[in-house]
This record gives C-alpha cells, sequence and structure tokens, in this order.
C-alpha cells in the first residue's frame, strides 16, 4: 500500500508540472498572437495617417509649391484639421500624435502645438534618432506606455501612435 501511495503523488505531481507547462505555452501563444494583431492594428493607422499626410504633400509636387512656406503650411493646416477630426477628444489608452525633427509638439490630444514638454526625454531621442517605423517602451509620466511611430520625411515628422499598454484588457503587452 505505500508503494501504491507513493506512485499516486509522483502521478500526482508530474500530471501538475505537466498542466503548468502546457498553460504557460498556451498563454505564451495567445500572447503573441494579441499583440501582433494589435501591432498590425496599429501600424494600419499610422500608415493611414502617413498616406494622408503624403497625399496633402503629393499635390504640393504635382504643382511645384513644395518649397513655398505658406503653400507647405496650409497643407500641413488641413492635414492637421483632418487629423484632428478623427482623433483629438478621444478619451481612451491610446492616441495619435506628431512631433518635428527638433521634439516640438505638433498634434498632441493634450499638449498645445509647439510644446518641448518631452523634448529632452530618453524616448522622444530614440524617435529623433530613427527614420523608419519602430516601436519603443517608455515611462510617460509615470504610465508604462508603448509607441509606435514613422517619419515623414518630406515635413520632417514625427507621427506615432502610443498606448498604455499595461492597461490592455487581458494584460499580455505588459512589458
Amino acid at each position: 500500500m505505500l508503494i501504491r501511495n507513493k506512485v499516486s503523488i509522483i502521478q500526482t505531481c508530474i500530471m501538475a508540472i505537466s498542466l503548468s507547462i502546457m498553460l504557460v505555452l498556451v498563454y505564451t501563444a495567445v500572447s503573441t498572437l494579441v499583440n501582433d494583431k494589435d501591432d498590425t492594428i496599429y501600424r494600419e493607422k499610422l500608415d493611414k495617417i502617413i498616406n494622408r499626410l503624403s497625399d496633402k504633400n503629393n499635390v504640393l509636387t504635382q504643382t511645384g509649391l513644395e518649397t513655398v512656406d505658406s503653400f507647405v503650411q496650409d497643407a500641413q493646416t488641413a492635414a492637421l484639421t483632418i487629423l484632428l477630426k478623427e482623433y483629438a477628444g478621444s478619451d481612451s489608452k491610446e492616441y495619435v500624435f506628431i512631433i518635428d525633427s527638433a521634439g516640438s509638439v505638433v498634434f498632441h490630444p493634450t499638449l498645445e502645438r509647439g510644446s518641448t514638454k518631452f523634448a529632452s526625454s530618453e524616448f522622444i531621442k530614440t524617435m529623433l534618432s530613427k527614420k523608419e517605423v519602430s516601436q519603443i517602451n517608455a515611462d510617460i509620466d509615470g504610465t508604462k506606455t508603448w509607441v509606435l511611430f514613422n517619419y515623414f520625411e518630406p515635413w520632417q515628422w514625427y507621427v506615432g501612435s502610443e498606448e498604455q499598454r499595461w492597461k490592455n484588457a487581458i494584460g499580455t503587452a505588459e512589458y
């Protein structure tokens, strides 16, 4: 009878370990799937914004006005007006922003245009050092945040989408 109890305990331990391993594998697979889907959604949003800016810039280029500051500013204002209608005033934990190559705010849901509040921060310095689609994890005002961004070369703007990832519904995007 003693041997039977020992075998049962060993079997139970093996079963518990196997179940734990399976749960870790399932969690990892689901987390990767959800994060990849999130990344795809945010890249599509970012591409949509970059395409809007490109459309405005292409009109300038086609008419030969891309070097005339007043026309460029009008095109930029028109593009920002469209973005303002679509992305401002959202009370969600994710939003779109644009900064210029000096780190000053061009478009942000809570900061005034021209604000340099974060210009000297590490995550802005990282952004300004890149010219391609990139993502970074940052601590912004004490909040863990994931930022996906791209550089719009004609106007020297960095367009980003920011999400407080730790607020994600199933918690898969924590870093």
